[in-house]
């Protein structure tokens, strides 16, 4: 029988081969999304699912002193001008304090993607606070009649105005939308048209009746994403053109892959074909949904999991990140 350090060993050595299996599937590393907090209050949205949720792990290394987000989707939020008031005093709101306070009970024990959240941070300085995990398109529920605190899936280096982005939804079109300012206050956007929307950033965002807007051009995919599995060698993403013009939709694949191609009909040959994805440009017209084929060649599958992010942008600078994972069956 073998001794315990023997044991040990060669349960090390084990180990070892499995993550240097694990390494070599052809597996990429996790998205990351990275948001600059200023001192004092911070309006913030979240659009990658963190791999730890509890608020005390994912601020511990950062000068936060509470975290808030809005729960209450039943009844209409008073608007708050400044958060410094105290939206302690207001329901609806859950909270995470980082320090004991007195007039503060934590009552939120995990952050989640596409969610706004008001972040205090204390001092001085700013500091990059740093998100890893998997994008999230989950969608936006409204509160009818009510403002909302929300953000809003757009380019971090080409957004569009709000007008641009809210002209086609009657319930926030011409609505007020407010921004908080460097000091911390909301102020109101005076100039929608020329105003940008910033990626990563929440704002309050005034909702007439009901809606179910989710930009001028939305996704949707069965589950949270594209997971082919050891079998699956087809997937479909519906793309919605919400606007009253023609949209152009681009889609990538991060990282490139020879693996993954898409469905595109030969109008002189009359079959589809499947070309490699690496960056393909497709017409959405106004008011109709498209379905996105996208297929996957198992021949030039790597050994173990392949995965990677779907990018799909618009010409109005919407962006929405969709996690694409398939495995190769063992031989």
């Amino acid at each position: 029988m073998r001794s315990y350090p023997a044991l040990i060993r060669l349960f090390s050595a084990m180990a070892a081969v499995l993550l240097s299996m694990v390494a070599a599937t052809g597996a990429v590393a996790a998205t990351t999304q990275t948001i600059t907090l200023r001192p004092g209050w911070n309006a913030v949205f979240l659009e990658v699912q963190p791999d730890v949720r509890a608020p005390a792990t994912i601020f511990k290394d950062l000068p936060v002193e509470s975290v808030w987000t809005w729960f209450d989707r039943a009844s209409s939020v008073e608007f708050i001008r400044d958060p410094a008031e105290g939206l302690w005093a207001q329901p609806g709101w859950s909270v995470y304090a980082k320090s004991p306070d007195k007039t503060v009970t934590t009552n939120l024990y995990a952050i989640f993607a596409n969610r706004a959240y008001l972040i205090k941070l204390s001092g001085r300085q700013s500091v990059t606070w740093t998100i890893t995990g998997t994008p999230s398109t989950d969608k936006t529920v409204w509160t009818a009649d009510s403002f909302n605190l929300v953000g809003f899936h757009v380019s971090p280096t080409s957004p569009p105005t709000f007008t641009e982005y809210l002209s086609s939804a009657t319930a926030h079109a011409g609505k007020q939308i407010y921004a908080l300012s460097a000091p911390g206050v909301w102020e109101p956007v005076t100039n929608p048209t020329a105003t940008t929307i910033k990626s990563g950033i929440a704002y309050w965002v005034y909702c007439e009746g009901t809606s179910t807007f989710q930009g001028p051009t939305s996704v949707q995919i069965m589950g949270s994403e594209l997971n082919y599995g050891t079998t699956s060698d087809m997937h479909s993403v519906v793309l919605v053109n919400d606007s009253a013009a023609t949209r152009m939709a681009t889609i990538r694949f991060q990282p490139s892959s020879d693996w993954l191609t898409y469905q595109s009909f030969n109008t002189a040959t009359g079959y589809n074909e499947y070309p490699r994805l690496d960056s393909w440009t497709m017409q959405l017209f106004a008011g109709r949904q498209t379905n996105l084929w996208l297929a996957v060649r198992r021949d030039l599958l790597p050994g173990g999991i392949s995965q990677g992010n779907l990018e799909i942008t618009d010409d109005v600078g919407s962006r929405f990140l969709i996690p694409l994972k398939v495995e190769k069956a063992a031989e």
